[in-house]
Formats: C-alpha cells, sequence, structure tokens
C-alpha cells in the first residue's frame, strides 16, 4: 500500500504539461508526433490494491495535450460534472493535486491510473484538462470497453462515457479506449467547404422515418435547431446528405417517425457503447458514421385515434356554480381535420367566470390562452386563467374545434355566435 501511495504522489506532482501552437510538436502535446504503437501490450504491472480500481485507457494518437484525469465524486454528493477532479483520497482536487494518467511505455497510446473508491463508490468520467479548467468540455466521447483487457467485475454492465464503480467492488482493472473528446481543442478543426455526411444505422428504422443533421456552422441552419435539421436522404441502407459546412464543424444525427409531429432531441448513441456525445466532423469533410442505437427509439409516442365518447366538453363556470353538469358540446361533422362540436344558446352575466373541461372533470382543463377565442373576442378577457365575460350577452351558440395529434388536443378554438 506505500508503495502504491507513494507512486500516486509521484503522479499528482508532475506539472501540467500545456499545448503550444496545434501544429508544434511538444512532449504530451496535440502537434504533428510520431505516431503511438497501440499493439504495445500494456504490462500488468504491481497488483491493485485494496479499495481502489485501476483505469486503463487507449487515447485517440496524439491528444492527450494538456493532462488527462479523472473527473467525478467519491461520497455521493451531487456531481455538476465541474471542476471535480478526484486527488489522492477524495473529489474535488484542484488540477495540481489530481491524479493523472500516465502514459505505460515509449509510443504506446495506452495510459493509465489508480483511483480510491470512495463511501460511494466511483462517479466519473475521463476527462482532459483544458487551459482554463472552466469547463465540462473535456470529456471523453465514444467510449467502449477492452474487454480482453478489463478484468473488474461488473464493467460490462456499466453505463459509458459516465460510469459509477460501487464501493466495495474487487480490485480490478477497468481498460477503456477513448474514440474522442468532446469539443476538443486537441483535434484539429475541419476547414470550411462542401461536407458528404454517409451514415448508416445498425438498428432498423420504422418505414418513413426521417434523419437528419443538426449541429454547428451548419450553412443555412441555426446552431443545433432540432426542428430544423438537414434532411437525409436514403440510399440503399444507409443516409446521405450534402452540406457547407464552417470551420470546426461539431454534428449530431436525429430522427423523427412518421407517426410523430416533430423532430426533437431523439440522436443516436455513435459508434460504440452507450456514447451520446457529438461527433467533430472529419478533416476530409467525408464523415462515414455508424449508430448503434436511438435515444428513446422504443419509447417514442404511437398516435392514438380519436374516440369521441372519451372525450366529452362542456363549459362550466360561476353559471353552473362550477359544478356539473356542464353545457355540454355535441360532436357534428368534421371541417377537415378539426373536430367540431356546438354547444346549446347560452347566457352569461357580466363577470361571470368559466372554463371548458373534459369529461366533467377538473382533470383536464382549458382556460384563457388555451384557445383562441373567435366571434366575440373583446367581450372575453383572462381572470387568472379563467375566462372572464365584460358585458353580459346571449349567445346562440358556441362552437368548439380543435386538432387531435395523436397524443393531445391542438389549435383548439372556440367561436361565440350571437
Amino acid at each position: 500500500m506505500k508503495k502504491l501511495f507513494m507512486a500516486i504522489m509521484a503522479v499528482a506532482a508532475l506539472s501540467l504539461v500545456g499545448c503550444k501552437d496545434k501544429n508544434t510538436p511538444a512532449e504530451g502535446g496535440s502537434g504533428d508526433q510520431q505516431p503511438k504503437d497501440s499493439t504495445v501490450t500494456p504490462p500488468a504491472g504491481d497488483e491493485v490494491a485494496e479499495g481502489y480500481v485501476r483505469i486503463l485507457i487507449q487515447v485517440p494518437d496524439g491528444e492527450e495535450c494538456h493532462g488527462i484525469y479523472m473527473k467525478g465524486t467519491l461520497n455521493g454528493s451531487e456531481w455538476s460534472g465541474e471542476n471535480t477532479y478526484i486527488g489522492l483520497e477524495t473529489a474535488g482536487a484542484a488540477p495540481e493535486e489530481a491524479i493523472r494518467f500516465k502514459r505505460i511505455a515509449e509510443k504506446s497510446d495506452f495510459f493509465q491510473a489508480d483511483f480510491k473508491l470512495g463511501t460511494d463508490g466511483l462517479n466519473g468520467a475521463v476527462c482532459q484538462q483544458y487551459p482554463n479548467d472552466g469547463s465540462w468540455q473535456g470529456k471523453s466521447a465514444r467510449v467502449s470497453l477492452i474487454e480482453d483487457k478489463t478484468t473488474l467485475e461488473g464493467a460490462k454492465d456499466l453505463e459509458l462515457p459516465q460510469f459509477h464503480i460501487a464501493a466495495g467492488t474487487k480490485p480490478g482493472i477497468l481498460a477503456l479506449k477513448i474514440g474522442a473528446w468532446e469539443n476538443s481543442e486537441c483535434v484539429k478543426a475541419n476547414e470550411a467547404g462542401q461536407a458528404i455526411f454517409t451514415m448508416k444505422s445498425l438498428k432498423e428504422l420504422p418505414e418513413g422515418t426521417q434523419v437528419g443533421i443538426t449541429g454547428t456552422n451548419l450553412e443555412g441552419k441555426a446552431n443545433w435547431d432540432h426542428e430544423n435539421p438537414i434532411v437525409m436522404q436514403k440510399n440503399g441502407d444507409k443516409w446521405m446528405a450534402i452540406a457547407n459546412v464552417g470551420a470546426n464543424c461539431v454534428y449530431k444525427y436525429v430522427i423523427k417517425f412518421a407517426d410523430e409531429p416533430n423532430w426533437g432531441d431523439r440522436h443516436g448513441h455513435i459508434l460504440a457503447g452507450n456514447d451520446k456525445a457529438n461527433i467533430t466532423m472529419a478533416l476530409n469533410l467525408q464523415p462515414e458514421d455508424e449508430v448503434v442505437d436511438w435515444i428513446e427509439f422504443d419509447n417514442h409516442a404511437q398516435p392514438e385515434p380519436f374516440v369521441q365518447e372519451d372525450h366529452s366538453f362542456g363549459l362550466v363556470g360561476s353559471f353552473n356554480g362550477w359544478n356539473a353538469p356542464d353545457h355540454q358540446f355535441v360532436y357534428g361533422e368534421m371541417d377537415g381535420d378539426f373536430y367540431v362540436a356546438e354547444a346549446a344558446a347560452i347566457e352569461f352575466d357580466a363577470d361571470a367566470e368559466f372554463k371548458i373541461r373534459e369529461n366533467e372533470d377538473w382533470a383536464v382543463n382549458y382556460g384563457f390562452g388555451a384557445f383562441e377565442i373567435l366571434g366575440d373576442a373583446e367581450n372575453f378577457v383572462d381572470a387568472g386563467g379563467n375566462v372572464k365575460v365584460v358585458a353580459a350577452a346571449a349567445y346562440a351558440k358556441v362552437i368548439l374545434k380543435f386538432k387531435w395529434n395523436g397524443a393531445s388536443i391542438t389549435d383548439m378554438s372556440v367561436e361565440f355566435v350571437k
């Protein structure tokens, strides 16, 4: 244990290595270094001490830059993901006190460090340190388990790239392949130009599903505009798109099912593991990506038919003591995509208040602002959510119109006809 402690102290005492110009070689930097040899077999090393876990990582070539560390918690406190480096015994250490991953051998792209498991185990993620140390952008992305080098029990069940190793776990080695760093300044940025996107989904998408691209510096698109992505065209078992991009483009794929009205933020797990990271544009502007899974793919809303018998509507308010029976609407013929229902003649006193509710139950009700008022709109104002009548009036009929999107009422209007 003493030998391990001294080794960790030596690691923590190492000064941080800064990045010079991105094209200038520097020890530990991101310039044009000699290629690392990923075939170098990590040495077995000393046994892992009781209460510790050894994390072995294989990083993208030449991308260690400012140093690689662990961020997270050891004591179960809320984890913000900001400035929570793991030190010798605790989380929340300053960068100079943090445990740094060390290269295991010359010309190897494997690094390792030993970490103590706290009272709540280890909640962590492998990160680069950024010069200003003020962000979470250096988190590892596209992380996958290297099974033949992993001895830690339960490693196959870890959710990556952020993971939790339970307290009391037997000492062992967790070996991870880091596919990229999120928004890393150590990764060379693409130049502006025309990009050719090719994406293959390893999970079959339902007929009619659309695939889109959203991100930063996509010409003609706002940054991360999920409602207005670049729409891809299906070509065999792949989707493709051509778009002009600016320098330093970052993107992700999103999908919209045929039975849903909007795109939303349903994006893919890219390449490996449970990665949810954004993708850095390839330098040649020709990214070819594989999506192994899609967020909430199996839980997307299935459209339900509208059954009139399940949705009765009525006016309720001060005119009937806010109690049933409500002044009922009766369904008539549809008007295109709109369902139409009418209530018979109704009289309101001045200052009367009311709402519309479903099934004579307050579970679903509609007040001022929930529907468009037509016909005599100036006679109705907001009264804290209720609709208030300005002047006494009698209406021959009240017409309710709305659409159904497969899950809820939309585009509701109420017309008051004298």
